[in-house]
């Protein structure tokens, strides 16, 4: 049977008011409740904005971007920017609407006081016109509130999605060795943690700027209604938010081991300090001035004291929290920019009866090169040329379900001659005479399992027999032993390929004297390129190099 098409969304069809007001989700939500549960097969489609292709591509393409205009200083910040441009501050002018009701709620209140002060002259009529707009005006902030909570954490979600998208492509471009070398705590820190900062610094950084203006705000009603005490209220607000400041500038040139603990153990203290005594400290300050300055006290002002200091405690938590998220996602995005590898540097040709060996410590770029060749990783500065045909044999040796000739064949006409030729310079001969059926022999899932050398060897195989012009070769002998490894570099590699254009990823070293040049690549860059005698001679850091991969061997 086959899956049922998922459904498509109908916010596409959704007219306005159904968009602003989320009723097009009505009937999954009544089916919701009619099931007491919802299967997969109820869900909506996804919608195109938030399709992790389109994502991924346009983060990708603004950081190869960066990387092409900052080469020596790639910033994965940078590209976010450029990516996001400014939407997120779009979308944070909309809680400006609400940050207004919320100021304008209080001088309703005060003006509705007056009517039940005694001889009051006020209508009421125009005393119920002011308890409407106040009740209106809740109702309008609370709408734009959740119109803004709604459009930023979708937005953060789909940063999230790109973030996750650059990691997975990265992930999938690493060599076997590579992936050895990062454990699955680490890509599941990434992609659950670090990719997850991104979603949680825009959902919070509006509040920075939104926290000051509630305070500009603040500023100019405290001084019409309080006079000159309102400073009291006022600095020690900008005391608190410079303080909180310094403190989150301070934390981002920690060093990172140290970030999360000194963030816990600081930020969240202070949060907590702020949020809870704020609007107490403030009063006390203000009202022992006044008392000390003999200034009468006046209700208006202990109201519009008491609501905007009140509203100022969730913008002084709320601008600390943000400084939290936004230093969590600085150290965030190093570890991701760390992790998305890039080469730098790279300039060497080759020609037919050229064997060039690539070498250096695991992770330094070895097999990226040999995929930049092929086209897997994209070449954003420069240019790559292959003239003629190219096999690229992979670090991880594969095969599928037939005979082991099939599997070397893989598809072209059977020559009796190249076959036997492949099969002595790959050392499968004596494999073939212990099998009961030999060439023929049934492996993969119904038939009989192989070594990892005798996979090794039928991959090297299968590249041999297509005959091609270049040769991208990334550490073939890893997997085979000593003797058969240099029986297969001296048959395959020194004298089938004799003719060919032949790139070697290799960390055999005893193989190093018979390449026509070495290319000795370090963090992703080549820094030193020769023959080997003459690297020899000349470099003592080559000569490191190879004691380091003689004592790890």
């Amino acid at each position: 049977m086959a899956p049922k098409q998922p459904k498509p969304s109908p916010f596409l069809k959704a007219n306005a008011w159904s968009r602003t007001f989320h009723s097009w989700i009505s009937k999954l939500l009544d089916k919701s409740h009619q099931q007491k549960t919802l299967n997969l097969v109820d869900l909506y489609d996804l919608l195109p904005e938030y399709e992790s292709i389109n994502l991924t591509e346009k983060l990708e393409n603004h950081w190869f971007d960066d990387m092409k205009h900052h080469p020596d200083n790639p910033n994965l910040f940078r590209a976010t920017v450029r990516t996001m441009r400014w939407q997120p501050f779009l979308i944070g002018c909309q809680f400006i609407p609400q940050r207004i009701g919320t100021f304008i709620q209080p001088l309703l209140i005060i003006s509705l006081m007056n009517f039940f002060k005694p001889c009051s002259t006020m209508s009421i009529h125009y005393a119920c016109l002011l308890g409407i707009l106040s009740v209106l005006t809740s109702i309008f902030s609370s709408f734009f509130h959740h119109k803004f909570y709604f459009s930023i954490h979708g937005y953060g979600a789909q940063m999230r999605v790109a973030y996750h998208g650059l990691i997975y492509h990265k992930i999938l471009r690493l060599s076997s060795r590579s992936l050895n070398k990062m454990s699955s705590g680490e890509i599941v820190n990434l992609f659950s943690n670090d990719a997850g900062q991104i979603e949680m610094t825009l959902q919070s950084i509006n509040f920075l700027w939104i926290a000051l203006l509630d305070i500009m705000t603040m500023a100019v009603f405290f001084w019409y209604f309080v006079n000159y005490i309102a400073c009291i209220a006022i600095g020690y607000t900008l005391m608190l938010i410079l303080l909180v400041s310094l403190i989150g500038s301070l934390l981002v040139c920690l060093r990172r081991e140290i970030i999360q603990y000194a963030l816990r153990l600081i930020l969240e203290t202070i949060e907590l300090l702020f949020s809870n005594t704020y609007v107490c400290v403030t009063f006390f300050m203000m009202y022992a001035t006044m008392w000390s300055l003999d200034i009468p006290f006046d209700t208006r002002f202990f109201v519009v004291a008491t609501c905007f200091l009140s509203h100022l405690k969730f913008s002084i938590w709320i601008f600390g929290s943000s400084i939290r998220h936004c230093v969590n996602y600085l150290a965030a995005a190093r570890r991701i920019q760390d992790g998305l590898f890039k080469l730098k540097n790279i300039i060497f040709d080759a020609y037919p009866g050229d064997l060039i060996c690539i070498i250096g410590p695991v992770g330094c770029g070895k097999s990226s090169i040999l995929q930049t060749l092929t086209g897997e990783i994209p070449c954003f500065d420069g240019k790559v040329r292959l003239r003629g045909s190219f096999c690229y044999l992979p670090q991880e040796p594969w095969i599928f379900s037939s005979t082991i000739k099939k599997n070397i064949l893989f598809g072209k006409d059977f020559d009796p001659q190249l076959f036997q030729r492949v099969v002595s310079a790959t050392a499968l001969d004596a494999d073939f005479a212990q099998l009961s059926c030999g060439m023929n022999t049934l492996v993969g899932d119904q038939g009989v399992m192989l070594s990892g050398g005798q996979k090794a060897r039928v991959n090297m195989a299968r590249a041999l027999y297509r005959d091609a012009d270049i040769y991208l070769l990334d550490d073939p002998l890893s997997a085979v032993d000593v003797k058969v490894s240099k029986h297969i570099f001296e048959r395959s590699i020194k004298n089938f390929l004799c003719d060919k254009v032949c790139i070697l990823v290799t960390h055999q070293i005893q193989f190093l004297e018979d390449a026509t040049k070495i290319i000795v690549l370090e963090n992703g860059e080549m820094v030193q390129t020769g023959a080997y005698d003459e690297l020899r001679a000349n470099s003592s850091s080559f000569n490191r190099l190879l004691e380091n991969i003689h004592q790890q061997k």
